[in-house]
């Protein structure tokens, strides 16, 4: 069993060895380590942070968009295509401006990082160079930005915790990112799972099971679904009896199953009840003639 000082040590090992690919401008492998050190010790999460807004940022930064190679700014700022809401804009921007201070992130590149959002933000929050931008990409993206506007469910993911399974939907551009579990409390990495099952009773009513929960009316339908792991199961209705139906239940006398044996000149019989306590017992009862 590992202690909690080895745990501890092996969890500093990934971040240096995280932030030393990150030197080296590794910066998937510096995402990697970082989150694998968030999944080893939530508390290392803020730490780790600096780190992934750093990669993650020069990672999107990579992507260009159309003939004019202007980074792929909705990515810069986690942001799905297209969003018109400016304050969702703001919201991404001081997020990331406040990862990637370098007053307070003195991590290698997060000056380059720093710069990336900020141009982001100043091209977003300009109505005339946002719409300019946006029919850039609207030319060079059509058939992603029209499989976006036909689903818009596109634009978020589900993803869970692989901890307790509790299962969350989150905006698009949190994907794969490390976020903080809301039930537990752990970090983990959001990767995309399957979107739970959408079922009615006919009532408006929906009703999916994640693993966090094993509700009566579990249906198991899961284990056949293929080789691929599903964190959601559907589920069915139980049965609910009416007050006539637990009556005639009451009223019902248990089945006894009487068996005569000869030994000995004696006659023996088992009575076998379906009462709670006497389930799957037999009992012996002597009679003579």
């Amino acid at each position: 069993m590992v202690s909690g000082d080895d745990n501890g040590a092996e969890t500093d090992r990934w971040l240096v060895t995280s932030k030393e690919l990150l030197a080296s401008s590794d910066f998937k492998g510096a995402k990697t380590l970082a989150i694998r050190a968030c999944e080893d010790d939530s508390s290392r999460t803020h730490a780790a942070d600096y780190i992934i807004a750093i990669a993650d940022t020069l990672l999107a930064g990579e992507s260009t968009v159309g003939e004019s190679k202007l980074p792929d700014w909705y990515a810069v700022l986690r942001l799905e295509k297209l969003t018109k809401s400016l304050e969702r804009v703001a919201v991404q921007y001081r997020r990331l401006a406040l990862l990637l201070d370098p007053t307070v992130n003195r991590l290698p590149f997060a000056d380059q990082a720093l710069k990336l959002v900020s141009d982001a933000w100043c091209v977003l929050s300009d109505p005339p160079r946002k719409s300019i931008y946006d029919r850039e990409l609207q030319v060079s993206q059509p058939e992603q930005l029209a499989e976006t506007s036909e689903n818009p469910k596109a634009a978020s993911f589900w993803t869970a915790c692989p901890y307790c399974y509790a299962l969350f939907e989150y905006p698009k551009g949190y994907e794969e990112c490390a976020l903080r579990c809301q039930q537990c409390g752990r970090a983990f990495e959001a990767v995309k799972t399957e979107t739970p099952p959408v079922e009615s009773n006919g009532q408006g009513v929906y009703f999916f099971c994640s693993w966090a929960m094993f509700p009566v009316g579990f249906s198991g339908d899961a284990k056949s679904s293929g080789s691929g792991w599903s964190p959601v199961s559907h589920l069915f209705h139980c049965p609910v009896l009416s007050p006539s139906d637990h009556q005639a239940n009451l009223e019902t006398p248990a089945p006894r199953n009487y068996h005569d044996v000869e030994d000995g000149g004696d006659e023996l019989y088992i009575t076998i009840s379906d009462d709670d306590e006497e389930r799957n017992h037999a009992k012996k009862n002597k009679k003579g003639r």
